[in-house]
């Protein structure tokens, strides 16, 4: 069983000199996927050379992420107990 068995590829990105890679992964029968971005990059990366898009749909979009992975996290119930 190979990786493309138990993973689905949701989105790529690109470097610089335009090389692509996996920026998200999600699993195809368990709630797990995994992402190599930052989320939060639109609305805090100001270099005009990386050509960030800046509009507010994306802003937009890459906060409704943030919020869904904040609100998955918090609906996870473990803890490391008190500090006693």
């Amino acid at each position: 069983m190979g990786l493309a068995n138990f993973w689905d590829v949701t989105s790529l990105s690109y470097t610089l000199n335009g090389t692509a890679f996996v920026a998200s992964i999600e699993a195809k029968d368990y709630p797990i996927f995994g992402t190599q971005f930052h989320p939060e990059k639109p609305s805090q990366l100001w270099i005009d050379e990386y050509n960030i898009d800046h509009s507010w749909e994306n802003i937009k979009v890459s906060k409704h992420f943030a919020d869904l992975l904040v609100a998955m996290s918090r609906a996870n119930n473990n803890s490391y107990g008190n500090y006693t």
